[in-house]
């Protein structure tokens, strides 16, 4: 069994049970990345999966504990269990599910958060591959840069500010993201876009 095959037994039970799954969440830029985002009538759960109990896996799941509402690890039990481990996930708060003769089963409940810094979803994280380390996951950027690509290739030209104004983007503010698109696109990291004047305003069209 791998880690990906792991995650979606646990992804079908909470589908089974209602929640809409969002996988490989960022926080922001830079930060871990949540395996497992269950999200129901408002309630938002953080699952984290591994093949073994360990360190690595109670930090990604405590990292999540102040921006969901609960959090929870799921890993293959073993004859020998890590007490201590379990030990750790409970004075941390942290929910444990163990997948065991082919049965998910709660060992403990995680705490609740009542007023967690929720990350922001997209309808694309749908579509990542929960465990997967070779990639098939999507990032803010990706989303804003795909975004924009379609914006502009349907406008054909346009100033780069109305772009902005007109998607919906990962960034703090439209002028922010008006000046790390124009370098983006001017590095080739957006080759689909190129970047000219007209006057004093920057302009975009599709290449």
């Amino acid at each position: 069994m791998k880690e990906k095959d792991l995650a979606e037994i646990i992804i079908k039970k909470y589908k089974k049970e209602g929640y809409e799954i969002y996988s490989e969440v960022i926080y922001k830029p830079g930060s871990k990345r949540a395996d497992i985002i269950a999200v129901k009538n408002d309630e938002y759960i953080n699952i984290e999966t591994k093949m073994s109990l360990n360190l690595t896996l109670l930090e990604q799941s405590f990292y999540w504990k102040d921006k969901v509402n609960k959090s929870y690890i799921f890993f293959p039990s073993k004859r020998k269990m890590n007490w201590f481990g379990l030990k750790m996930c409970k004075d941390l708060g942290i929910g444990v599910y163990i997948y065991r003769k082919n049965q998910i089963v709660l060992l403990q409940e995680s705490t609740i958060c009542d007023n967690p810094d929720l990350p922001k979803l997209y309808e694309e994280q749908k579509d990542s591959i929960a465990g997967n380390k070779g990639g098939g996951y999507v990032t803010p950027f990706s989303i804003t840069k795909n975004k924009l690509i379609e914006y502009v290739k349907e406008q054909k030209e346009c100033s780069l500010l109305s772009a902005v104004k007109n998607i919906e983007h990962h960034y703090s503010s439209d002028n922010s993201a008006k000046n790390s698109l124009h370098k983006m696109i001017n590095i080739n990291v957006i080759p689909e876009l190129e970047i000219f004047r007209k006057g004093r305003n920057i302009f975009v069209k599709y290449s």
